[in-house]
């Protein structure tokens, strides 16, 4: 729900018409959800998931798991990623400057009264991902 609602107040620059509509957002995130379903099962590749409510927990365990995921070494810089000094030209460039915070946990719920369906939507398509069967 948060990536969701992060996504419709976004402004984009072009190309993401979807991002306007929260049907339309949850077609993408059922469709995400369907395709990383299939590359589970089809090249059985290990795929390491990082909650961001666990990363503001505890940033330096989820990072360290990360990077030891990827076979790389350890560098104490990937927690202070916010003051790198490098140009960054994504929608999230603002975010990147900021450390590691909470306000976006539950973001959502202030618009709960507004996203019925897309709760439902999604609640049905994350059910059945857990159920092991693509939405």
């Amino acid at each position: 729900m948060d990536v969701a609602v992060s996504i419709y107040f976004q402004r984009f620059a072009e190309g993401h018409d979807y991002a306007y509509s929260l049907e339309d957002i949850s077609a993408y995130y059922r469709e995400y959800l369907r395709l990383m379903n299939h590359w589970r099962q089809v090249i059985r590749n290990p795929v390491h998931q990082v909650s961001y409510e666990s990363l503001v927990e505890n940033q330096e365990a989820e990072s360290r798991a990360l990077i030891a995921f990827l076979n790389l070494n350890w560098d104490p810089a990937c927690l202070d990623f916010d003051k790198a000094d490098r140009v960054v030209s994504t929608a999230s460039h603002w975010q990147v400057r900021q450390p590691v915070y909470r306000g976006s946990i539950a973001r959502w719920r202030r618009f709960e009264p507004f996203l019925g369906p897309l709760k439902s939507s999604l609640d049905a398509a994350t059910e059945t991902v857990v159920q092991g069967r693509a939405p």
